[in-house]
């Protein structure tokens, strides 16, 4: 092969009897030589590895033409017995038997697209053809050309450069070649003769600013209904309310980064005393050219908010109560009030609060496109209605909303689409707009109001539509041959080895699957059902109460702490709404302590909050000055005295009423002497109704002393003496060794009681290990699967099915029952009944 550089240059000869002095290469002239041998190396790379003459695509698009080609080869090497190659070359050819070939192929593709599912019966299974639209045929015929062009046909290309024309193929419509007569057989022949659908299978519709708002609060007002983790529910959330805001597609907010949100605090123009907390998301559109040379910036978008009276619609609350939980700011705040009050401005209109650096490429939502679909579902089930419609709405919706208020440059930004998109694909079939009264305008009258409530397109449900199967359903499908052969093999697992244990978590999840797809299958013939009969009755003015069938979930113990702490946080949403900011901040340390899985506080925070906030809601401007202004330190109070003379400061007080004592012992003797047969029955915590708060029933001295120490501060509790042990009287004791536990997270031993205690914070709990719902160990084990959601469930769930205590490892029949406690008053029970 020729070489493009010039050869390398040779010294002159040397003259008779001249001496030879060897003379260093100039620094340039060896910078060149070096050059060339690089660009040498890079040549031959090059024409060893010709480019290519076809733009990359998506590793998606490519994983989707991959399965395709896949059956193609198949088809033709198994069944038929051909190279599967050649049928391309000879469709270049445009011979009449490769389009013949290619129709065999297409027809055999649709008609074998068999599924095996699950039926309610009377067969436990049925074959279902997964091919029924003429579009998705039509895509797998596209997705084959282009496969073939890049691939099979680019060969010949290379090799034939002068014939390229004829080696290619082209799924454009305007062409006239072989591809598009298979294309126009498809839309035609094949479609008829399948009988496949021509049209799309859902009706485009859109959501109404009414209709997100009923899909969120039921979201957390029947959070027992949709179960799901914390994490779960507000990144579900966040999605909802960036579709609705922006008609953002799905794929670009699943997995939304810190790098993508900006979180500023910007000094409030027109209340120059009170600066705002404002959150800045950036959304990077999808759907574009792959490996594209941006020379524009319309790939991208970003937008502000800040808070909003409707906690409901509050997107930037939920931005910061997650950056709180994450502890992602390098500043290290460690609640909203702290990010409004510590920072001072000095003056600026804007400062940043940034995001630690090792916090950018983490997700500060992230939601599975699977779990997406399966919480929207469940809630339009749980709503009551007739229809799934597809979370496409809120972009539709989202669409027709800022079309009315933009300019179609800024609207077609937003929504990233064409103005021949917009027009096509962004038209709901129910059009918003009063046809009649545009013609007849002068005698229509004033429906306005009227044709505003049809755009919702949940108005046709009906919340007492059934959305559970019955008990005696799962009890039907526990005689099913193929639940019964799965049960019998996860009987047979002696689950000794991990290879075991993986195989009967397998099983199970395999059982789980068939048990709800017969249970979506069952409540979505019952609703059909339902609806036809409903409507039937009440067209007839009849009652349908005798069709309203209230059942219940099956409790598997997963998800039930936090749906129950959701529902306290809908409370809260309804009931502080429109208030102010204070109720806001108050509204993010709920979700912080929720996002936390912290969820025994959530219900005495929306207590506390709520009071704080009826009690302040007179004067909402005062309540807000004492909110916004830094924290000042206050001088100390004096002294005064109290009935008894000791310090009102340090006193300690008899929660029944009575006077102040000097000591916390004087307190503990008190309680024995005078209020000895309170404690015999149960009573109201008089401290709780003097507070106007929920009223607590107390059964026993040592609910009583639990609740004083948690709720009015240990030294207003009394406490339980130490017990004296016959050997302490003496000189000597004898010592026992502590009692060995087995820590069921990691399977060490350790002493029972502190010993334990410190292995449980430090090797599990400060490593994070119940910040995210986990199956219990032991259960998992046994074949059950039941979820821990937080430190305090796993103590009540080691204590109540386990018979230990999960912190301190100490077992039930460690406690010895106490027969006397303060003064030989009776212990009570252990639990707080509310």
């Amino acid at each position: 092969m020729s070489s493009v550089f010039p050869p390398e240059p040779h010294p002159p000869a040397m003259a008779p009897g001249a001496t030879a002095v060897r003379v260093e290469p100039l620094s340039h002239l060896s910078m060149s030589r070096e050059r060339q041998r690089k660009a040498r190396e890079a040549l031959a790379q090059f024409q060893a590895e010709p480019i290519a003459d076809r733009a990359s695509v998506t590793n998606v698009t490519r994983k989707q033409r991959q399965s395709s080609y896949q059956k193609w080869q198949n088809f033709f090497r198994n069944v038929l017995g051909l190279d599967p190659d050649d049928i391309w070359l000879r469709l270049c050819d445009e011979t009449p038997e490769s389009i013949g070939y290619c129709q065999a192929f297409l027809q055999d593709y649709v008609v074998n697209s068999l599924e095996k599912r699950v039926s309610l019966g009377p067969e436990e299974y049925e074959l279902a053809r997964t091919v029924t639209c003429t579009k998705t045929i039509l895509e797998v015929w596209k997705g084959l050309v282009r496969h073939a062009d890049d691939h099979v046909l680019q060969a010949k290309r290379r090799s034939h450069p002068k014939e390229s024309a004829h080696w290619t193929l082209s799924v454009s419509e305007r062409c006239t070649g072989p591809v598009s007569k298979i294309s126009l057989w498809i839309r035609e022949g094949l479609t008829d003769s399948l009988g496949l659908q021509r049209d799309q299978t859902f009706e485009k519709v859109e959501m109404t600013e009414k209709d997100v708002l009923l899909i969120l609060t039921t979201l957390w007002q029947r959070a027992d209904d949709i179960p799901c983790t914390a994490s779960e529910r507000v990144a579900f959330h966040f999605v909802v309310l960036m579709m609705a805001i922006g008609g953002f597609r799905q794929g670009t907010l699943t997995r939304f980064l810190y790098s993508q949100v900006r979180l500023d605090l910007v000094q409030d123009p027109s209340r120059k005393a009170h600066p705002r907390l404002v959150a800045t998301p950036t959304v990077l559109h999808n759907k574009q050219q792959h490996n594209k040379v941006m020379n524009s910036q319309d790939h991208k978008l970003s937008f502000s908010v800040t808070s909003m009276p409707c906690l409901l619609t509050d997107l930037s609350s939920l931005i910061i109560s997650k950056a709180l939980k994450d502890k992602a700011f390098s500043g290290k705040y460690g609640s909203a009030l702290e990010m409004l009050s510590v920072p001072n401005l000095q003056g600026q209109h804007l400062i940043p609060l940034p995001w630690d650096k090792s916090m950018l490429e983490r997700p500060i939502f992230e939601i599975s496109p699977q779990k997406y679909h399966q919480i929207w579902q469940r809630t339009l089930l749980v709503l009551g209605c007739r229809r799934m419609d597809r979370p496409y709405s809120l972009r539709v919706g989202a669409a027709g909303r800022v079309d009315g208020s933009l300019t179609s440059a800024v609207r077609s930004h937003i929504i990233s689409n064409t103005e021949a998109v917009f027009r096509k694909s962004y038209q709901p079939v129910h059009t918003k707009e009063n046809l009649a009264a545009i013609a007849f305008s002068t005698v229509a009258g004033d429906n306005e109001l009227l044709f505003e409530f049809l755009r919702q397109s949940l108005l046709t449900r009906d919340d007492n539509a059934p959305i559970d199967p019955h008990p005696e359903d799962y009890a039907k499908w526990n005689q099913r041959r193929d639940i019964q052969e799965l049960d019998k093999q996860l009987a047979e697992i002696p689950r000794t080895t991990a290879a075991d244990k993986e195989n009967a978590q397998r099983i199970a999840s395999r059982r789980g699957h068939i048990v709800a797809t017969l249970s979506k299958l069952q409540v979505m013939q019952r609703r059909e059902e339902y609806f036809l009969e409903a409507d039937k009755l009440r067209g007839q003015g009849r009652s349908t109460e005798h069709l309203v069938s209230r059942t219940t979930r099956p409790k598997a113990g997963r998800h039930t702490v936090s749906s129950a702490a959701a529902t306290i946080i809908s409370r809260y949403m309804v009931r502080c709404s429109g208030i102010d900011m204070l109720a806001t901040t108050k509204y993010i340390d709920l979700l912080v302590a929720f996002l936390s899985n912290r969820f025994s506080e959530v219900e005495h925070l929306e207590s506390t909050a709520t009071t704080i906030l009826t009690s302040h809601g007179i004067d909402k401007e005062a309540d807000k000055q004492l909110f916004l202004q830094p924290p000042t330190i206050e001088p100390p109070l004096p002294v005064e005295k109290g009935h008894i003379g000791v310090n009102m400061a340090t006193e300690y007080r008899c929660l029944f009423g009575c006077k102040p004592l000097s000591s916390r012992f004087a307190l503990n003797r008190h309680v024995a002497s005078i209020h000895r047969d309170t404690f015999s029955t149960p009573f109201h915590c008089p401290e709780c109704l003097s507070q106007d708060k929920k009223e607590i029933i107390i059964n026993g001295l040592s609910e009583w002393i639990i609740h004083a120490t948690r709720y009015h501060g240990k030294r207003n509790a009394p406490y339980r003496p130490q017990k004296s042990s016959p050997a302490s009287s003496g000189r000597s004791r004898r010592i026992r060794s502590p009692r060995k536990a087995e820590c069921k997270l990691c399977q060490g031993q350790f002493a029972a009681g502190n010993g334990f205690s410190r292995h449980m914070n430090s090797a599990h709990l400060h490593q994070g290990l119940f910040d995210e719902p986990f199956p219990c160990p032991e259960c998992k084990n046994a074949g059950v699967e039941v979820w821990i959601e937080g430190i305090e469930c796993w103590r009540e769930h080691t204590w109540e099915v386990h018979g230990y205590k999960g912190q301190t490892g100490n077992r039930k029949s460690d406690e010895e029952p106490e027969a006397a406690g303060l003064g030989g008053m009776g212990m009570g029970k252990k639990s707080i009944r509310v």
